[in-house]
Order: C-alpha cells, then sequence, then structure tokens
C-alpha cells in the first residue's frame, strides 16, 4: 500500500511538473483577436510573427475585426499543456503563416501572439514575458498532427477561412483607396425607379421603421416625405407620402435590406460583379459606383465586403 501510494505521488509530481513547464499563452489576458496576414503573392520574406516586440505588427496584416468568443483563445492552453515544440519547430520545411491570434490586456495592449501556418503545420509564439519562443526538440509528429488540426477546428469555428489555395483568400482583399464608376444607359429599374411599396419588400425581416419628414416651402406650403429606416442606420427617403410614393435616396447599413438583384451587406465583390454587365477596373476596389443619367448605385467594401450601400435617383 505504501508503494503504491508513492507511485501515485511520483506520477502526479511528474505530471504536475511536465504541465508546469509550458503554458501559453501565461500572460493575463482580457480578450483575444484574430487576424490574416501574407495573403498577397509572397515576393520577398514573408511576415512570420502577426506580432511580437521585436517586430512589431506585422505589415500585411488585414483585421476581419473577430474578436475570440467560440473557445479558441481560452483553450490555447489546454491544447499546449503538453508542449509545442514539435509545431513551433515545424512539420514541414516552409513557413508563410497566414492567421494569427492576439491576446490583449485590459489597457488593449498585445501580451501574446500565436502565428498560424496551416499549409506548412507550423506556429510561432511569443508572449510579453518569455518574448519569441523557441522550440527545444523536434517534438512528437503525432501530437503536433492531432495539435493543428485542433486549432483548424476552432480557428475555423472563430469565422475565419482556412486554405491551401491564396486564391480562396482574395475575397478579403480590398484596394484601399481604389474606385472606379461606370456609365450605364439604363441602370435596373427594379432597383432606382421604385415605389414605397416595393421598397418595403427590400426587408424580409418586416421591420422598417416608418416615418414622415415634415418640410415648408418659402411660401408656407407644407410637403410631407415618407422614410424608412433601420437600427444600424439605414435611411431611405422618397419624394411623398403614399405607396405610390418614389424612392429619391437611400443609406443602406444593414443586412436585413436585401436590393432586387441580390445584393446586400455582405455580399461578396464576385457577387457585385455577376450583377454588372462588364467590369473594367481594378482588382478587389474599395468603391463601384454605377450610374446612367437619372440615378446611380454605389457599393462600398470592406475586406472584399459590401459594408455600404448608396443609392441616388436624380430626377424623381
Amino acid at each position: 500500500m505504501k508503494l503504491l501510494t508513492t507511485l501515485l505521488l511520483l506520477i502526479v509530481l511528474a505530471q504536475n511538473s511536465f504541465a508546469g513547464g509550458f503554458h501559453f499563452p501565461d500572460e493575463e489576458y482580457a480578450y483575444a483577436k484574430l487576424y490574416y496576414y501574407n495573403l498577397e503573392e509572397i515576393r520577398t520574406k514573408p511576415d512570420f510573427y502577426i506580432y511580437s516586440a521585436e517586430s512589431g505588427w506585422a505589415k500585411s496584416l488585414l483585421d476581419p475585426n473577430i474578436t475570440s468568443s467560440n473557445g479558441l483563445a481560452e483553450n490555447m492552453e489546454k491544447l499546449f499543456l503538453y508542449g509545442a515544440d514539435g509545431l513551433i519547430h515545424g512539420l514541414s520545411g516552409c513557413f508563410i503563416p497566414r492567421h494569427g491570434l492576439v491576446y490583449f490586456n485590459d489597457k488593449d495592449e498585445p501580451v501574446a501572439s500565436l502565428s498560424i501556418c496551416f499549409e506548412c503545420e507550423g506556429v510561432r509564439m511569443w508572449t510579453k514575458s518569455k518574448g519569441n519562443i523557441k522550440a527545444k526538440s523536434t517534438g512528437s509528429v503525432k501530437r503536433s498532427e492531432s495539435q493543428i488540426n485542433t486549432l483548424r477546428n476552432f480557428v475555423e469555428k472563430e469565422g475565419m477561412i482556412i486554405s491551401d489555395k491564396l486564391e480562396d483568400y482574395n475575397t478579403l482583399l480590398t484596394n484601399v483607396g481604389a474606385t472606379i464608376t461606370m456609365e450605364y444607359y439604363q441602370l435596373d429599374q427594379e432597383i432606382v425607379n421604385v415605389t414605397y411599396d416595393s421598397v418595403l419588400l427590400w426587408n424580409r425581416a418586416h421591420s422598417f421603421e416608418k416615418d414622415i419628414n415634415v418640410e415648408y416651402a418659402a411660401g408656407g406650403d407644407k410637403y410631407e416625405f415618407a422614410e424608412l429606416k433601420l437600427p444600424n442606420g439605414t435611411l431611405i427617403q422618397f419624394d411623398g407620402n403614399g405607396p405610390s410614393a418614389k424612392m429619391v435616396e437611400a443609406r443602406i447599413l444593414d443586412e436585413e435590406v436585401v436590393l432586387p438583384n441580390g445584393v446586400h451587406l455582405g455580399s461578396s465583390l464576385d457577387d457585385v460583379m455577376n450583377t454588372l454587365t462588364i467590369y473594367d477596373g481594378p482588382a478587389y476596389p474599395e468603391l463601384i459606383t454605377i450610374k446612367d443619367q437619372e440615378s446611380s448605385i454605389s457599393y462600398h467594401f470592406t475586406l472584399g465586403k459590401v459594408d455600404r450601400i448608396e443609392i441616388e435617383c436624380y430626377f424623381h
């Protein structure tokens, strides 16, 4: 009995000693965010760390504004409890990471980072107290393969794209400042030549807030103009008050509004391109405006997704 107790104690001590030998992030943190980087063709040396004190933020960083909320950040300590040497050493010779996880303290300062290359099956780790963490051995291949697969599942649950094909990330790219305006003989009349009743159908949730804007002319005449609104700032205005009033202007900032051509907030660049007869402009533009003599439609993009739609109807 005494021998059995001693053996159990040794096992517990060994486990505690091993578990105590490696913790990540091992820093006090308030939240963690996910990032992409190295998404364009690499012509020189890639960014290896999404963030470290030595190199700062990756120059190729792309922020999709995703805060970890599905278990990724809090499960890293469990995932790497028995070490991360295999992944830090890498299971192949290359390392072009495209995903990063950064932990922040309550002052919004980075305190730890995990840089991940799913293609090459490798990671880089940095913490504020330890700096760049180096591998002490080549580690276990079997354990490393299990860790990278688990890591992939967690990252995908957070809403991140993971692919071995670089072109699959193209939808995330936006050429900031790149714009194009295209002239058409006539725009889609189901979008620009529409009545109040027609626009109500754009909101499938039927959650428009209906309002009346009252204005007075210089002679004292009273004019009423219908407006449709949504909480995030969507505002659609009409030239009168009634079911047949024509839309004159729209600023769409809610995903609930879907245009008759199928485009809505969150639609990809390809979704918009498929509604155009031709396109001759920059790759991944920040703004596409199409217009005819009477109307215009502007699609604004961030990270390759529509984040605002503006419509103007000049001569109603």
